[in-house]
């Protein structure tokens, strides 16, 4: 899972990762997961020939769930470019809907709703990310997670390599692994 990273983008990470507590002190928490959920997308390769978005020309981020963020995600990522695409925000209402995501947001969702997102996307190459924690074992590949008074996130290895997403190996050093892949031993 290789992708390429700049320098910049990982001092950012870095900058997130070590500094949260005073960052979470200063920055309303809302903000602060759109700021990770933006970093993420630099991290992460997306397949040209495996992306489901019909329409290269848009990055879409869709919300998913009873949340009061679909505002800050509109107003935060309009006029965003996210690998060289402009981003648009949607509520994914279909199966249909959901396959066009290059990225769900999942939050406030009940288990059975969490369920049959999952079993559309989970083996597709679209990031999903969750503000819950109870969601980090179950399939959600990105969780972003309060720990004592900062923000930090985990990642669902296994459920990550079924998503066929490539992945710098710089995120998964700065984050908390959940189902790690069992690695052969010589």
């Amino acid at each position: 899972m290789k992708s390429k990273i700049n320098f910049s983008d990982l001092l950012f990470l870095l900058f997130i990762v070590t500094n949260a507590i005073s960052l979470y002190s200063q920055v309303d928490e809302q903000k602060l997961k759109l700021v990770f959920i933006e970093r993420f997308t630099q991290f992460i390769d997306w397949n040209p020939t495996q992306i489901t978005n019909p329409d290269n020309n848009e990055f879409i981020i869709g919300t998913v769930g009873e949340n009061e963020i679909y505002p800050e995600i509109q107003s935060f990522f309009s006029n965003r470019l996210i690998k060289e695409r402009k981003a648009k925000v949607i509520i994914p209402r279909t199966e249909e809907d959901y396959l066009r995501c290059d990225l769900l947001f999942i939050s406030e969702v009940s288990d059975d709703k969490l369920h049959d997102v999952l079993v559309v996307v989970g083996n597709k190459p679209i990031l999903t990310i969750s503000d819950e924690q109870q969601h980090k074992e179950s399939g959600v590949l990105i969780t972003i997670c309060k720990k004592e008074e900062h923000l930090g996130f985990c990642i669902n290895e296994s459920a990550f390599a079924r998503s066929g997403l490539n992945a710098s190996y710089l995120l998964f050093e700065s984050a908390e692994i959940i189902n790690p892949i069992k690695k052969n031993s010589p």
